[in-house]
């Protein structure tokens, strides 16, 4: 079924993702090979289009910027403002 989502969305020019699959869904997809054909992304992946997508870019570049960091270089209640 989400193989044909995948094909039907395609022909229609629409980018389907799955986000943030459970841990026994996503092993599923890998054993069977399905994680070549469905774009599977983060709560985070998809956070950051929604925002470029409503033009707040400078949410998108910050919390790209606090990923790169090393977690104890940035506090806790910091990385929380962005997520």
């Amino acid at each position: 079924m989400l193989v044909s989502l995948q094909g039907w969305s395609r022909n229609k020019g629409i980018q389907l993702k799955l986000v943030d699959p459970s841990n026994f869904a996503r092993e599923m997809f890998q054993r069977t090979g399905l994680t070549c054909v469905l774009h599977i992304s983060s709560v985070g992946d998809a956070v950051d289009v929604l925002c470029e997508s409503d033009g707040r870019s400078e949410y998108v570049t910050k919390r790209r910027q606090l990923r790169l960091l090393p977690s104890n270089s940035t506090s806790l209640s910091e990385r929380h403002k962005y997520f």
